[in-house]
């Protein structure tokens, strides 16, 4: 079933009614998801826009535990992934540290992966989310390079390997 924030003509509306989506979606994971256009790569290298209706079951399943200890728990994330390859977990993972990162203040997310070439993939993701996002979930920068994005609410990602670390 198609989301009425899919394809949402942020130009068209009021200061008001953007101010109003940006309070629902600061609060709701899954309408972000489909009001915001994050680009992702599939299997077959294809740019294709992710929504809640693309997730997998597992991506689900994660962003359930991701949101259960975040939000109704309220405590720091800690989640180990014995990563299965192309569940989609990276990308989700990192559709949540972009929503995160830019909607609240002083939020630091950091990439770490076993080797440089991951690590750099990972990260692109995130920078991928960020150069395709719709202006109303696109903030400025106060520091932009190859490892590391600050949102200009203070929020930042950036990314290292476990050799850095």
């Amino acid at each position: 079933m198609s989301s009425p924030f899919r394809d949402i003509d942020i130009d068209s509306l009021s200061v008001d009614q953007k101010r109003d989506l940006i309070r629902i979606c600061k609060d709701d994971f899954y309408i972000f998801l489909d009001a915001n256009t994050l680009i992702i790569r599939d299997i077959l290298g294809r740019q294709v826009r992710l929504t809640k209706d693309s997730l997998t079951v597992p991506q689900e399943k994660f962003v359930e535990e991701f949101l259960k200890q975040w939000i109704i728990e309220r405590r720091p994330v800690r989640i180990i992934v014995l990563k299965a390859r192309q569940e989609g977990l990276s990308t989700i993972t990192e559709a949540l540290f972009y929503w995160i990162s830019i909607h609240r203040r002083n939020y630091k997310a950091f990439i770490v992966s076993h080797e440089k070439k991951s690590s750099d993939h990972l990260y692109s993701m995130f920078k991928t989310y960020y150069d395709n996002s719709k202006s109303l979930f696109k903030p400025a920068t106060t520091y932009n390079t190859i490892r590391y994005l600050t949102f200009n609410n203070d929020s930042s990602t950036g990314l290292g390997t476990v050799i850095d670390t």
